[in-house]
């Protein structure tokens, strides 16, 4: 990954993909910073408030954030498609390159923000073993029962249909958890689950990445291991289920209670089932 700047001043603000790393001071004049961003990426913001509120999800596939050098730390703009701080090699390898220790994402429930870091030794830019998935607790007999399978009725109108939809980040499952227990009742629960052989790009990839004329890859998966949003076309049996956990607005994992958690035996069996 290579460096671009074009003033000295400490940089407040970062755009990224897998070559190139541009930074930029905010108070410098945007017109040559739109136009450098142009140059380097292919596309005109008209003022740093179009670059944060219209192209990170225009472009989503970028890494488009806000630096703070005394911190050392990172808040990576965007919504739910926005890169992965845990798997995205673009966040790892910028973060890298800039001296940045940590990562914050920003998701919003109604008008509660979830605000969590990932710090940098916890970047591992691939898809991990484990990966999380968002529901409500009125179905955890079920689940427990019969793990989470395809051919289940989806709870959303046009996503879900014979997949099982999971995410990288633990607080990112907990954002789907809280829309599935808005729309559907009970409590929201994240279930974390062996890694399935297969996977797939999530719905949100597909549709508001790869069919994006914005976007230059097609690379489905690509996408998906950069936003940390995976579909599995096969069913996720009980034995898989490692842990069920209770999240909580902008508190660390860690402290999430946990419902269940699987023993040695399970674990083990996971990995030779899976």
């Amino acid at each position: 990954m290579k460096l671009v700047v074009i003033d000295q001043s400490p940089p407040t603000h970062v755009v990224a993909n897998q070559n190139t790393c541009f930074t930029f001071e905010k108070s410098m004049n945007f017109s040559v910073v739109s136009a450098e961003i142009d140059r380097l990426f292919g596309f005109e913001p008209l003022s740093l408030d179009d670059l944060a509120n219209v192209w990170t999800k225009n472009r989503a596939d970028l890494l488009i954030g806000a630096l703070h050098p005394d911190a050392k730390t990172l808040t990576i703009i965007g919504d739910g498609v926005a890169l992965d701080p845990h798997c995205s090699s673009v966040i790892r390898n910028a973060a890298k390159l800039l001296g940045v220790h940590c990562a914050r994402r920003i998701l919003l429930h109604g008008l509660l923000p979830d605000i969590w870091q990932t710090e940098l030794r916890d970047m591992r830019g691939r898809i991990p073993s484990i990966l999380y998935h968002g529901t409500t607790d009125a179905y955890l007999d079920h689940i427990l029962a019969e793990g989470l399978r395809t051919d289940r009725p989806s709870n959303w109108e046009n996503a879900g249909k014979d997949h099982v939809y999971m995410t990288a980040t633990p607080q990112t499952a907990a954002f789907h958890a809280r829309r599935t227990s808005d729309r559907c009742g009970g409590s929201p629960i994240v279930l974390a689950c062996r890694k399935p052989w297969r996977l797939q790009a999530d719905w949100d990839v597909e549709n508001q990445l790869t069919l994006n004329p914005n976007v230059p890859s097609r690379d489905s998966m690509l996408l998906a291991k950069g936003a940390g949003l995976f579909a599995s076309p096969s069913s996720v049996s009980r034995t898989a289920i490692l842990e069920v956990l209770e999240p909580q607005l902008s508190v660390p994992v860690f402290n999430w209670t946990c419902r269940k958690r699987a023993g040695f035996i399970q674990r083990t069996l996971s990995w030779i089932q899976r």
